[in-house]
């Protein structure tokens, strides 16, 4: 009996042991197997994925002491307090739904920190390096991007209806399913005339498909069914020229976002122990 405890103490400690095994170091700053697992498993990652984003956590830390930006632990402690009072939770409310999200109040910690951190820097290494795009390059991008500034004049629907969810969720999963708390209704909806939430839901939807389930009122659900998306109409020049500006600022930043991180893991000193080099 002494053996078999003494072989499951050694068995649970060598597994433990190879969890903590470090994977890989980044400029002398270690990450283990268990980080690498840890996050795959939370975020849906490949373990390569999973490696790279801590490579550039690392990084980020690294890069934000490097420009002197500083996000106190402190300020992340109240954002997540407001969180709590905002959702009417206590703490241990709020720890028990984020392990059903399958996250520690720690790693939940961690993942806002670096969120704020990581948008710090990015605008301390932005800051004046990003120029607003002239008249001309707008037109040329806009000429070239046309079909993503043109929206359909309307689309026709089956609208479902119903107090109970699940009637609805049925009907999904069989079209020949039909509910009586369900009323439907055949309509046309014209997207100039709905609200951007409606009009964006029914754009994200592919013809011949449901819309993900929404609330009408408190005691009411509905969902729509595409039967036709209308043909497209362009949109003018002058109608988007904020939205095109926008757009290339943003792509502007992200590809110089991309190709700062790239280059800083390029540079980075990796030693790599119990995984295969990565492809960076």
């Amino acid at each position: 009996m002494k053996a078999l405890l003494s072989f499951l103490l050694f068995t649970t400690f060598s597994i433990a042991g190879l969890l903590n095994a470090i994977a890989f170091t980044v400029n002398g700053k270690a990450v283990t197997l268990y980080d690498i697992d840890r996050l795959a498993q939370q975020q849906k990652f490949s373990k390569e994925q999973a490696s790279i984003e801590l490579i550039k956590e690392l990084i980020t830390k690294e890069s934000a002491e490097l420009h002197h930006v500083v996000i106190p632990k402190e300020s992340i402690t109240q954002y997540i307090k407001n969180i709590m009072k905002k959702n009417n939770l206590d703490r241990k409310t709020f720890e028990q739904n984020l392990n059903i999200e399958g996250l520690t109040y720690d790693e939940y910690f961690n993942q806002i920190y670096m969120q704020k951190l990581q948008h710090a820097l990015i605008g301390t290494i932005t800051r004046d390096k990003i120029s607003t795009p002239t008249k001309q390059e707008k037109l040329n991008f806009f000429n070239q991007h046309l079909n993503e500034f043109s929206m359909p004049e309307s689309i026709e629907v089956i609208q479902y209806q119903s107090a109970n969810q699940q009637s609805l969720v049925n009907i999904q999963r069989s079209p020949m399913f039909a509910p009586q708390d369900v009323t439907k209704e055949t309509k046309t909806i014209y997207l100039d005339k709905v609200n951007k939430k409606l009009a964006q839901l029914l754009l994200s939807t592919k013809e011949r498909s449901y819309t993900k389930i929404i609330p009408l009122t408190i005691s009411s659900m509905s969902m729509f069914y595409i039967t036709k998306i209308g043909s497209r109409k362009t949109a003018k020049f002058e109608a988007v020229e904020k939205q095109l500006t926008q757009v290339m600022m943003n792509q502007k930043r992200q590809t110089f976002i991309n190709n700062f991180f790239q280059d800083q893991m390029r540079k980075a000193n990796i030693d790599y122990i119990k995984i295969k080099p990565l492809e960076l």
